[in-house]
């Protein structure tokens, strides 16, 4: 493992811990078509100071859609920047 892919995991866990601590956070609404209730998103929030909202829930969806594609990048970045070995 060389200099630059330490760096891409360094940030890619960085990114990793933030985006834990600071999760996206959606609420059911009543008054969508048809009359059933919809979710709408109200942003991110601190994971130790959740949104005052009776309803608000904690976006599990939307989180693991970001830590897949974190993943996806990091891996990627850590492949492309590795060494080349002279043939």
């Amino acid at each position: 493992m060389n200099t630059k892919q330490r760096w891409v995991l360094g940030i890619g866990m960085i990114l990793l811990v933030l985006m834990l601590i600071v999760p996206p956070w959606k609420a059911t609404r009543e008054g969508g078509f048809f009359g059933k209730d919809r979710t709408v998103k109200i942003g991110y929030q601190l994971i130790f100071d959740p949104p005052s909202q009776p309803d608000a829930a904690m976006d599990g969806t939307l989180l693991f859609v970001q830590i897949f594609a974190l993943a996806i990048v990091s891996g990627a970045l850590f492949i492309l920047l590795k060494d080349r070995q002279k043939a």
